[in-house]
């Protein structure tokens, strides 16, 4: 998923062949990036030597440009390359010379080539759907994507870099897959999307195709190359045991093997270029780290022990002492309030809290806000929405997320993976008192209240996608609502009887908004592309969504809830928030450079009021029950470069499983 998809970014290099970072001896990382800096989505040249990156358009309609620099961000020089939303890194050509990158400077996605010095890029791509790139072939001279077709088909395509011409790189397979091939060329590792995730390899051409993995929830990210240096292995992921794992299955068929173990989620690995370690990221001690496991099996290293989080995947460095890159991410945020009718703001929360998340109250006199604190403790409490003292709730140790009032103000639901995996917990607003509104092993998501003041949430147990489950807050067993599978993200409203969700539908291949009838079953709303509900009006006339757009943007759309109503959209990365306490308006964000603002839909004319320009991000916006008012959490992202190496190096094989 999200990011998700936020972020201090943090690039680190590490030689992890020798230690973890918190041996004596081991040095403080070091900044690259000046002080205040916006750097993400780093990729190293195969020497090492220069580094390619996006940084914020300084100038224009916003979105990212491409940079390349020398190693230590020395040299630094834009290039003709912009992209709207988040991008991947670009991918050098084997020769050091070109880089291929994602560009929205035609319209819609599209992956350009061009060269490290400069001069105009080159379109390599032309195709409706949202392009994802991936890695130049072994013989230099293709580039390998992957795209939905206009069948609703994942396929991965291999161009040419310099004739444009473009084939399949898997003929004959006719489900949705993302393919890699070899470091040799020789063969073809691909996985098989939904609704069973599996791993498979074939020949070059695609024949003789076999299957590596049983999981059914197995998974390598599109822009980690999962094979190994050699060519035997191919590294992903698993859910087969509740969270995610690192596994390797051999290419020769014999039995995969489980690398980790532990109960939090380990993610997006990445090979030494030695192929002795695998580094990969895990959610242990309530934050993300980088952690080295020897790609044979063996004792687990945490590397990395900072207090932000990590975003994307680690990249090792090429050269002869192996190094790693990774981006990490936190954001200092605080609540204030804009009065709609002199536009003047306020500040809520003081400045020395730092305010992850928070809602409103129903009777809009209380806030409750979650605040990140030092050595991996959250906390979450409430206070006046005009001022006064603030009142801890909760202590734990371990993430704790989206707060959300009951109906009646008497309670607060939370997401926290305080006790192992992440489970919905429920508080008594007055004296504190928290249990967990579901007490399984699996994951819980998305959740919501319901009208009658039970808990609607999504779960992934006794199924591999989830489903939804109704509960008591007070207590006693869940009952099951869907058995779809696939179902995430509940949206209601107190008093109105229809739940929306996002649901993967086997039949579209995308997650569409449904509309969940009394006997479980789902009806269909919106399916022309990706989809996602974010809120209900007042009246239960219009859901406001999110929805992604064949070029692969996201654009907000508010749509009808009767059967040929209309349709209202927002421009392109503009996404809705909530609605008005008459719903007649709705706030949403809309993209100024790298950062969010805010402003106001009126919904019968289609009219915008700009509420923010600011260089910080503004988000969850939400109306005051009178409508005077909108509070909203404002952000500082801070993301910089910083290089460390380690300079204790054991060399070990870890082959045959020696340790760091």
């Amino acid at each position: 998923m999200e990011a998700d998809k936020r972020s201090i970014v943090l690039i680190l290099c590490l030689v992890v062949l020798g230690c973890a970072v918190d041996e004596p001896g081991a040095p403080e990382p070091t900044a690259v990036s000046s002080e205040g800096a916006r750097h993400v989505a780093v990729s190293y040249s195969p020497t090492g030597t220069q580094m390619s990156y996006w940084a914020p358009v300084s100038e224009g309609a916003g979105g990212w440009q491409l940079w390349v620099a020398d190693s230590d961000l020395s040299a630094a020089r834009a290039l003709p390359v912009t992209a709207a939303e988040s991008p991947p890194p670009a991918a050098w050509s084997p020769d050091g010379t070109r880089l291929a990158a994602l560009s929205n400077d035609f319209g819609a996605s599209d992956i350009v080539v061009l060269t490290t010095a400069g001069g105009a890029p080159r379109r390599l791509t032309d195709s409706p759907g949202y392009v994802i790139p991936q890695f130049w072939h072994p013989d230099g001279e293709r580039f390998t994507y992957s795209v939905r077709t206009e069948d609703g088909v994942m396929r991965t395509f291999a161009v040419s870099a310099e004739t444009g011409a473009t084939a399949r790189v898997l003929p004959e397979e006719t489900r949705d897959h993302i393919a890699v091939v070899s470091p040799d060329g020789s063969r073809i590792a691909y996985n098989v999307l939904g609704p069973e995730y599996t791993i498979w390899v074939a020949g070059s051409a695609g024949e003789n195709p076999r299957q590596l993995s049983t999981g059914g929830a197995d998974f390598f990210p599109p822009w980690l190359n999962p094979w190994s240096p050699d060519g035997t292995e191919v590294l992903y992921q698993s859910r087969v045991g509740g969270t995610f794992d690192i596994w390797v299955a051999p290419v020769d068929g014999t039995t995969p093997r489980q690398l980790t173990t532990d109960e939090a989620d380990d993610h997006r690995g990445a090979w030494s270029p030695d192929g002795k370690w695998i580094v990969f990221i895990s959610r242990r001690d309530a934050r993300e780290d980088l952690w080295v496991v020897p790609s044979a099996g063996g004792t687990e290293h945490r590397v990395t022990d900072t207090p932000q989080d990590i975003y994307g995947g680690a990249l090792w460095r090429p050269g002869p002492s192996p190094s790693v890159a990774f981006v990490s991410h936190a954001q200092e945020g605080r609540v204030w309030a804009l009065d709609l009718a002199d536009g003047g703001e306020r500040p809520i929360t003081p400045d020395s809290v730092d305010v992850a998340a928070f809602d409103l109250s129903t009777g809009g006199r209380e806030l409750v806000f979650v605040m990140s604190k030092e050595s991996d403790v959250r906390e979450m409490a409430t206070m006046p929405v005009r001022g006064g003292q603030i009142r801890r709730l909760v202590s734990v140790q371990g993430t704790l997320e989206d707060p959300l009032w009951s109906p009646d103000d008497s309670m607060i639901l939370f997401r926290s993976d305080q006790v192992g995996s992440p489970d919905v917990w429920v508080v008594n607003a007055a004296d504190g008192s928290a249990r967990q509104v579901a007490a399984w092993p699996s994951n819980e998501g998305r959740y919501a209240w319901s009208g009658s003041g039970e808990v609607v949430f999504a779960s992934d147990r006794d199924a591999r996608l989830s489903d939804l489950w109704r509960a008591d807050p007070a207590g006693g067993e869940p009952v099951r609502i869907t058995t779809h599978g696939g179902v995430e993200r509940p949206v209601l409203r107190g008093g109105l009887d229809p739940i929306y969700v996002s649901a993967t539908e086997p039949q579209a291949r995308d997650g569409v908004l449904a509309r969940v009838l009394p006997d479980g079953a789902l009806e269909t709303v919106w399916d022309r592309s990706i989809s996602s509900p974010r809120a209900l009006s007042p009246t239960g006339i219009w859901v406001a969504a999110v929805v992604v757009e064949p070029a692969g943007l996201t654009r907000g759309i508010l749509l009808s809830t009767t059967d040929g109503g209309p349709e209202v959209l927002l421009g392109v990365v503009e996404e809705p928030l909530a609605w008005s306490p008459d719903g007649t308006q709705t706030p949403y964000t809309v993209r100024a450079e790298a950062a969010a603002d805010l402003a106001i839909l009126m919904v019968a004319d289609g009219t915008v009021r700009r509420l923010t320009v600011t260089p910080e991000d503004e988000s969850s916006a939400t109306f005051l029950p009178d409508g005077s008012a909108v509070v909203f959490r404002r952000e500082r992202t801070v993301q910089r470069i910083f290089t460390m190496t380690l300079e204790r190096v054991k060399e070990g094989s870890g082959r045959a499983g020696s340790e760091p």
